[in-house]
């Protein structure tokens, strides 16, 4: 359940506890622009006409307001149009006409077959790679480039979207923010916290604070069954399989983020006979990590954290739909693999360094024939490793590791938490050779490439190759005279 949107999937990190009891605390936590691979276009700050848009959309649900919900709602209206429009300036959603006319298409059918009241609908793709929609009360709505990565036919997009406009219908995000408001969730969450850190806490108060808990995360899982069952009936109207339907919401998440490959192949790509990969470096971290916060007994309120939600809807669509789908989603299952290289771009920008390592080895693996690696794939990988060496080396509140590989992998599938155990167990020294011996490798360097020499140049500075440095900005000033790289060789 979030405050902000009612999710199709919801990644669940121990920090998202918090999220979920206040908004504008979330708004905090965007991220600043981040560097992308420019597989796609982006909305940015010159994007003039969807903030206004956005704007308008709002201005729109605010004058709606009466002075008994204004209180209630008003806040939460201008901190959502905020924290898009920042969104919006960060660069986190793609502008891509042919995927944004499927959507608006798909979309449009759906509203005008249900006559339903959704006015100036908004519809952006965000670079999110784990499969996802979202909801947000001023109408608009996301997709994740994730999903793209999975869905097969327009039948499956139907779904997801049919479900994300029941939210909307139904008012299911601004239920949600009424039923936080009445609850006062986020007061009775702190101050319980705050008297249980200085001794005074009472078992009657952590009462309180479950049965609120339990309260808010009973109507989030009722209004995700009602969403996917309204939602059948939706797509249904205008002529779309619903048998479609139980195959997306398996794949949804980090659920497709598996391949035919072993981690341990998919690593050895990485390394060389002189500097192979290291038992060690695969070393399981701590179950804590892996477990669902809902483990914890303030929030273990009932047997959801053994029957979670999405096996509950699984079980649901099969019943309703009669067909039981069985066949494993897995990357190797995907046929647009170039369509993954965005979602590799979306992971590199949201700051997801673990999966974007992952899909990037998994492309590198499908065709080992090659003479030369696909040069893509390479400067993603090698600027994975290269931005995590700084940001272990900084170790800033603006700028430390976690902020690109999370400890916290409780939906991750088996794969990728191995990515991320083997990202952590990395050292400085080890993230720079690492980085170092995969680019120096004859099928991944690529001498016509302008970028390999940078990137190369400082893998050698870092690991105090000072000669081979100078050797390559040497031969780049005299390949590339009028290079774009010349002055960060200076």
């Amino acid at each position: 359940m979030s405050l902000i949107t009612s999710p199709f999937f919801q990644p669940t990190r121990c920090h998202q506890i918090v999220f979920i009891l206040s908004l504008s605390y979330f708004l905090l936590s965007a991220a600043n622009a981040q560097e992308n691979l420019h597989t796609l276009p982006r909305y940015n700050k010159e994007s003039k006409a969807l903030i206004q848009q956005i704007k308008e959309n709002t201005k729109t649900e605010l004058d709606k307001l009466t002075l008994a919900t204004r209180p209630i709602y008003s806040s939460h209206l201008v901190e959502t149009k905020n924290y898009q429009i920042e969104r919006i300036k960060d660069e986190a959603y793609f502008r891509s006409d042919s995927l944004e006319e499927m959507v608006v298409e798909v979309a449009n059918r759906i509203i005008e077959a249900n006559q339903l009241n959704i006015i100036n609908p908004i519809f952006l793709i965000n670079h999110e790679p784990y499969a996802q929609a979202l909801t947000y009360m001023n109408g608009v709505f996301e997709v994740s480039i994730g999903l793209f990565s999975v869905i097969e036919n327009k039948d499956q997009l139907a779904f997801v979207l049919a479900h994300e406009l029941v939210h909307n219908v139904e008012y299911h995000v601004a239920n949600a923010v009424f039923e936080a408001y009445e609850s006062d969730i986020e007061k009775t969450v702190i101050n319980e916290f705050s008297r249980i850190r200085n001794g005074n806490g009472t078992l009657e108060g952590l009462k309180v604070m479950q049965a609120k808990s339990y309260s808010l995360f009973e109507v989030s899982r009722t209004n995700e069954i009602i969403s996917d069952t309204l939602g059948l009936a939706y797509m249904s109207k205008v002529g779309f399989d619903v048998k479609e339907a139980q195959p997306i919401l398996s794949a949804m998440g980090y659920r497709y983020m598996e391949s035919d490959h072993s981690v341990e192949h998919l690593l050895d790509q990485l390394f060389r006979k002189q500097y192979p990969l290291k038992a060690f470096w695969l070393d399981k971290g701590l179950n804590i990590y892996s477990k669902r916060p809902d483990v914890l007994f303030v929030f273990d309120t009932d047997s959801i954290s053994t029957h979670p939600d999405m096996e509950v809807r699984i079980q649901n669509l099969v019943k309703a739909t009669g067909d039981d789908y069985s066949k494993p989603l897995n990357l190797n299952s995907i046929h647009d693999l170039e369509r993954l290289k965005c979602v590799i771009d979306g992971a590199y920008s949201a700051r997801q360094y673990d999966v974007c390592l992952y899909l990037s080895l998994f492309l590198l693996a499908q065709d080992s024939s090659l003479q030369r690696n696909d040069s893509f794939l390479v400067s993603a990988i090698c600027k994975v490793f290269l931005g995590l060496h700084k940001a272990k080396y900084d170790n800033l509140i603006s700028n430390h590791f976690s902020m690109y590989v999370d400890r916290y992998t409780v939906d991750y599938t088996d794969d990728l938490r191995q990515i991320n155990w083997f990202l952590h167990n990395l050292t400085l020294e080890e993230l720079a050779e690492v980085g170092y011996q995969f680019l120096n490798k004859p099928v991944n360097f690529d001498m016509a490439n302008e970028e390999n020499y940078w990137l190369l140049y400082q893998f050698s500075d870092l690991t105090k190759r000072e000669n081979v440095a100078e050797k390559i900005k040497d031969s780049y000033q005299e390949k590339f005279p009028g290079g774009r790289y010349l002055k960060e060789f200076e």
